[in-house]
């Protein structure tokens, strides 16, 4: 009887570890949202990531063409800020709400829609459903309003994707 509650004792230690370190990750995740330095940032991504931008149904497969896409999207908006909103973390997966918002300087491009700049200011909010494997972030849905954004961008209606992406 005491080996089945130490054995208990000790898976739910061993899930307790994994949940602080998996919020661990979002934290240090959202620290480095929008910065200059993506470095500590992609250290927590799996190489072959799959992100699901929802509300364009895009898909960035990897850490390269993720990296790609957020240093395009962070650069459109340099004066981007960020307030968390809230935070979810259990052994496998993670949610991340926040606020966002900025002024749209340079174009901002998904595969299939880009925005042009218009010195046009957004703010929006935005959840992110996480699963980590191994301690690290292996698949990503993004959530937000895309009309919300186009009404106030409405000088910056969306264009069609730049051929070849």
């Amino acid at each position: 009887m005491e080996t089945n509650a130490t054995n208990a004792e000790q898976d739910a230690r061993a899930r307790l570890s994994r949940i602080e370190e998996n919020r661990r990750i979002m934290h240090v995740y959202f620290d480095a949202l929008f910065s200059k330095d993506m470095a500590p940032l992609l250290a927590l991504i799996d190489d072959h990531v799959e992100w699901l931008v929802v509300p364009t149904g895009d898909v960035y497969r990897g850490k390269e063409e993720l990296e790609r896409g957020a240093m395009n999207h962070w650069s459109a908006s340099p004066d981007r800020i960020k307030t968390l909103v809230n935070l979810f973390v259990d052994e496998d997966f993670a949610c991340l709400e926040y606020r966002t918002g900025g002024t749209l300087t340079k174009r901002a491009d998904f595969p299939s829609v880009s925005f042009q700049p218009t010195g046009t200011r957004y703010e929006f909010q935005c959840c992110f459903v996480f699963t980590l494997v191994n301690g690290k972030i292996a698949k990503v849905h993004e959530y937000f309003d895309m009309e919300s954004i186009k009404r106030q961008l409405a000088g910056s209606a969306p264009a069609a994707a730049p051929s070849g992406k």
